[in-house]
């Protein structure tokens, strides 16, 4: 468990790409985030009601809730602590090298732009019980490829997923009731896969309308992804006839080419 009073002084003034950290003074940690080419306190907390773990993630005294991470480099793989209820805005904001992030299903709500800029995060399975993704959640979020989304989740808000350019693969649960216009923009190298339980009563086509994404059935992706599996082990059989039939055939020339100059030099 950190301790805040050896931090007193490494955190005054500390910025790293944007947001900053600052000791208002000896009781007191302020959490800065930039806004309108300035920046903004969204946090003020006294140092005697939170605590930092091993990883320097800040938690409220009862560990209930996630409040932010103050080493954003340092953060690679994290297992957010078992009990804990909410995860605050902001919490792991351009966490750039979290690769890996295990969210308990105790966790009931992710603040907005929690995982901004986090741009090495491949993928995550969302708690059991979160009914909305916030704004801006996963915004910037460029090397995210697939989520799962919990029973529960009901709304999707504006702009959660912008320019999250590599997400290939969401699956979306039957109460989902919003989507917003916006959620999923993107300069996207691939189509977004909405993958649904069903098509039965268009529901999804209706809640979907107007967005760039492909919409299918849970039976019919895992028919692609059979059909995928078995395609790969057809090629690699081909692919090594070929490689070896090539090695074949340059042995076979080299030969000839050998025997040819062998001739050349007995006459």
């Amino acid at each position: 468990m950190g301790s805040f009073s050896s931090l007193d002084t490494s955190l005054r003034q500390f910025r790293y790409k944007g947001n900053a950290f600052t000791v208002m003074d000896s009781d007191l940690l302020s959490v800065l985030y930039p806004y309108n080419n300035g920046f903004v306190t969204d946090l003020k907390i006294h140092k005697n009601e939170i605590y930092a773990d091993e990883s320097w993630v800040v938690y409220s005294k009862d560990g209930k809730t996630l409040i932010t991470c103050l080493k954003k480099e340092e953060l690679i793989n994290y297992k957010v602590k078992e009990g804990t209820l909410a995860i605050c805005d902001y919490a792991f904001w351009i966490c750039g090298n979290l690769r890996e992030i295990v969210i308990p299903d105790s966790v009931q709500a992710i603040g907005k732009e929690a995982f901004w800029g986090c741009n090495s995060l491949s993928s995550i399975k969302l708690p059991c019980q979160l009914e909305v993704i916030q704004e801006k959640t996963f915004w910037g979020c460029r090397s995210l490829t697939y989520i799962i989304m919990p029973e529960s989740l009901k709304r999707i808000e504006e702009r959660a997923f912008e320019f999250c350019d590599h997400l290939h693969f969401m699956f979306v649960a039957q109460n989902i009731e919003f989507v917003a216009p916006n959620a999923f923009e993107s300069d996207k190298y691939m189509p977004l896969n909405i993958i649904v339980p069903n098509l039965t009563d268009n529901y999804y086509l209706k809640l979907l309308n107007g967005l760039e994404v492909k919409i299918k059935t849970i039976e019919d992706f895992h028919k692609e992804q059979d059909l995928l599996k078995q395609r790969n082990k057809k090629l690699i059989p081909e692919r090594w006839s070929e490689i070896i039939a090539f090695f074949v055939c340059t042995l076979v020339g080299l030969g000839i080419m050998f025997l040819i100059n062998l001739l050349k030099g007995c006459m």
